[in-house]
């Protein structure tokens, strides 16, 4: 009973190995145009201090998950970003705007909680572009990787339209 319990242990073990290392990818999680955070001249997502990415000058107002994760992060007082990692140890910040924070949650629903395991495409958090730019801010929105996790060779897909939840915008191995 031991060798079997032992094999079993092993075969799980190896599948959990595996998951770490699979190659994996990020769709969409906005309809729009897909592009390199350095146009966006913000002056911290831009410059790359919170990690790599990418943003989308979204067209729809449904902020999506760009794959299976769990939501670890939440900003109850503002709802414009939340924060996701993936089963790779990859961590992801999707932050709605550039200086929502200021609206205090006007124009911002979360759509899930923070604990939550989350597919690829699940909806996170709706919000109104109109109010977003009435409040005199942009509406682009990113998608931080603040921690690779056992990523590897990632590529970012930019300076393309894309579609939520189907196209791919970023890969890795």
């Amino acid at each position: 009973m031991q060798v079997a319990a032992a094999g079993v242990t092993a075969a799980i073990m190896r599948n959990k190995e595996a998951q770490k290392t699979a190659p994996g990818t990020l769709t969409a999680y906005l309809s729009g145009k897909a592009i390199p955070l350095k146009e966006m001249g913000d002056g911290v997502f831009s410059e790359g201090i919170m990690g790599g990415g990418l943003a989308i000058i979204p067209e729809n107002e449904t902020l999506y998950a760009p794959a299976d994760a769990e939501v670890t992060v939440m900003m109850p007082d503002s709802r414009h970003a939340c924060g996701l990692r993936l089963n790779n140890g990859m961590e992801l910040l999707l932050h709605i705007g550039i200086d929502t924070v200021d609206m205090k949650g006007d124009g911002f629903k979360y759509l899930v909680q923070e604990g939550q395991t989350v597919s690829a495409g699940t909806p996170l958090i709706k919000f109104d572009r109109a109010k977003i730019k009435a409040a005199g801010h942009p509406d682009v929105t990113v998608c931080v990787i603040t921690e690779e996790g056992n990523a590897q060779n990632i590529q970012l897909h930019t300076g393309i339209q894309v579609k939520a939840k189907e196209t791919k915008v970023a890969d890795w191995t």
